[in-house]
C-alpha cells in the first residue's frame, strides 16, 4: 500500500504517467514505463496514459510535462498549445485552467519514477509538488512509494499553513 494514505483514497484513481530522458535514445532503453506499470497495478492505480519526453530536466516550463499536466486536466481533447515563456507562476496557473470543450474528464494526477524527473533542480521541483497539493492532484513518486503532494501530511500542513498566513482576516 502506498505509505501514508489511506487505501480507499488509493483505489481506482486515474493518472498520466510521465518520464522524461535526456536523449531520446535514452528514453528507448528507460525501465520508468516497466516500473510505472508495477506500482501502479499494485496500488489499483489506473494510468490514463504516459507521456514521453527527451529533455533535460533543469527547466519546468517543457512541452512535454505541459501536455502530461493539460492531459491530468482533461484527457479527452488534445491538450491546448503551451504559452511560450519561462515564467512558471503564469505556466501553473494556465495549466490547471479548465478544458474549455465542456466534457471534462479529468485525471486525479499523475504519476512519475522520481521526483527529478519533474526537475531536477530541487527548489523547482519543490514548488511544483506543492502547486500539485494547492490543486489536488496526485503526485505520485514510484521510488518513495507515495503521494508526495496532496496525501502527504507534511505538504498538506505545509500548504495549509502558508494559505492562512496569506489570507488577511
Amino acid at each position: 500500500m502506498v505509505k501514508g494514505t489511506n487505501e480507499s483514497m488509493i483505489r481506482d484513481t486515474r493518472v498520466i504517467g510521465y518520464v522524461r530522458m535526456p536523449t531520446r535514445d535514452q528514453l528507448f532503453i528507460s525501465s520508468q514505463d516497466a516500473r510505472l506499470e508495477s506500482f501502479s497495478s499494485r496500488e489499483g492505480i489506473d494510468i490514463v496514459q504516459v507521456e514521453h519526453e527527451a529533455s533535460n530536466g533543469n527547466v519546468i516550463t517543457r512541452t512535454g510535462l505541459w501536455k502530461t499536466l493539460r492531459l491530468m486536466v482533461c484527457h479527452s481533447c488534445e491538450p491546448r498549445p503551451m504559452p511560450m515563456t519561462d515564467d512558471y507562476s503564469y505556466w501553473i496557473r494556465e495549466v490547471f485552467k479548465r478544458c474549455t470543450c465542456g466534457y471534462v474528464e479529468s485525471a486525479h494526477g499523475i504519476i512519475v519514477d522520481d521526483i527529478s524527473i519533474i526537475c531536477t533542480n530541487p527548489a523547482a521541483g519543490t514548488r511544483f509538488l506543492l502547486d500539485m497539493c494547492v490543486a489536488k492532484k496526485h503526485l505520485f513518486c514510484v521510488r518513495e512509494r507515495r503521494c508526495m503532494s496532496c496525501c502527504n501530511p507534511a505538504t498538506v500542513e505545509f500548504v495549509r499553513k502558508q494559505l492562512m498566513k496569506d489570507d488577511p482576516k
